[in-house]
């Protein structure tokens, strides 16, 4: 037996207890923005399931998982631009460990040569 005021899609029996429940959304009112849907209970139940992690893990792992890589030197975006070119110019005219060794040799004999100059014309 079909319940009256219902489609022939919506038809339910009068046995039905749950009739009441759920209700067809017809297609010229305002909820018409919802997806058309055969059946009046996927239309109305709401979403169970929520989220899942399933194969995630595995895969993350086909390609193996690295560790992040690590900077070598710091940015130097947004610093002080009077400050960076002081340190351009003091890198370019730094000198390496083993020529500071020489220039410093290079100086002392200088030293010690005008010592010797100076000491000797005094007496």
């Amino acid at each position: 037996m079909l319940l009256s005021g219902h489609s022939g899609v919506n038809s339910r029996t009068a046995e039905d207890p749950e009739s009441h429940k759920y209700q067809f959304v017809s297609g010229n009112t305002a909820s018409s923005s919802l997806p058309s849907c055969p059946s009046p209970r996927l239309a109305i139940m709401a979403k169970s399931k929520n989220h899942t992690n399933h194969n995630q893990n595995r895969k993350a792992h086909r390609n193996k998982i690295k560790r992040p890589k690590k900077e070598r030197y710091p940015s130097m975006r947004g610093v002080d631009p009077k400050f960076l070119r002081n340190l351009k110019f003091s890198r370019k005219h730094n000198l390496s460990s083993r020529k500071q060794k020489e220039v410093a040799a290079q100086r002392k004999l200088e030293r010690e040569t005008q010592a010797k100059a100076a000491g000797t014309t005094e007496p």
